[in-house]
């Protein structure tokens, strides 16, 4: 030490060194911060809601008239889809539409959705939830009443009228194939977002009157969206029928099949 020189304290000499354990702090901060983050996208089971475009111009309307909805969660740059067709059952009579949109009007209209819901099961972003909860996660609520085979859409002059049987809408197989058409044309619509078109793989489930209705829309997939090459699944739950043109005429009197023009055959 030079004579005369104060000695140097070891706070001093702390003070001017770098701060490493203010720097690891942060560090160990963002790092936590971005596990969290990556963790909560990761398992974000939320689906938004998606009215199908121009729905009274195509005909992809609800029994009310009110447009068709989807429910759509997708991510950047994911070529797999899930799309889950919903159950509820068959308007067969003029009163037993009536009594559906008394009583169960999500089933005859789009009008009590909401703006997001959450995916379960298949549609879960849990994979200890679902197989496919990495994919473009899509459902497809029930709200035409006809199985999603109905084409009988009333005039655009026409309101409807819940008390007069000839105002309601069966509309099923246009909804969905409007709906897979939209999911079509996504692509090009968002940076990084790739549309059905591009589908590496198509997982089509529907339960009951939804996997009816999906199996009518798989050949449709298959023939007019994607490509030759991609993989096109379906998951049936509750909806096989060995002669499904005979048990139709069954659930549906003559009167209905002419109004709700059913195409029947898969």
């Amino acid at each position: 030490m030079v004579s005369g020189q104060r000695p140097t304290s070891h706070a001093a000499i702390m003070r001017s060194q770098p701060s490493y354990v203010s720097f690891v702090s942060i560090s160990l901060v963002w790092v936590m911060l971005t596990a969290l983050l990556t963790q909560c996208s990761e398992h974000n089971n939320d689906l938004t809601r998606h009215n199908v475009t121009d729905a009274r111009h195509y005909g992809a309307i609800c029994a009310d008239h009110s447009p068709a909805i989807f429910y759509l969660s997708q991510k950047l740059l994911e070529t797999r889809w899930v799309i889950f067709f919903e159950s509820g059952g068959v308007c067969s009579s003029d009163k037993q539409c009536r009594q559906r949109y008394d009583e169960d009007l999500h089933l005859m209209s789009s009008n009590p959705y909401p703006a997001k819901i959450e995916g379960r099961d298949l549609l879960s972003a849990d994979p200890d939830d679902s197989p496919f909860s990495e994919f473009n996660r899509v459902l497809v609520p029930y709200c035409s009443g006809d199985l999603f085979l109905g084409q009988s859409v009333p005039e655009l002059d026409v309101d409807f009228n819940a008390t007069n049987a000839d105002t309601y809408a069966f509309a099923g197989r246009v909804i969905a194939r409007q709906i897979l058409q939209e999911l079509a044309n996504m692509t090009g619509t968002a940076k990084d977002m790739r549309g059905l078109t591009e589908a590496t793989e198509v997982v089509l489930a529907g339960s009951r009157a939804g996997g009816i209705g999906m199996l009518n829309a798989i050949r449709h997939v298959r023939r007019a969206i994607v490509s030759r090459h991609t993989k096109v699944l379906a998951i049936m739950d509750s909806n096989w029928f060995i002669d499904f043109y005979d048990q139709a005429r069954h659930l549906f009197s003559p009167y209905m099949v002419r109004r709700t023009k059913l195409a029947v055959k898969y």
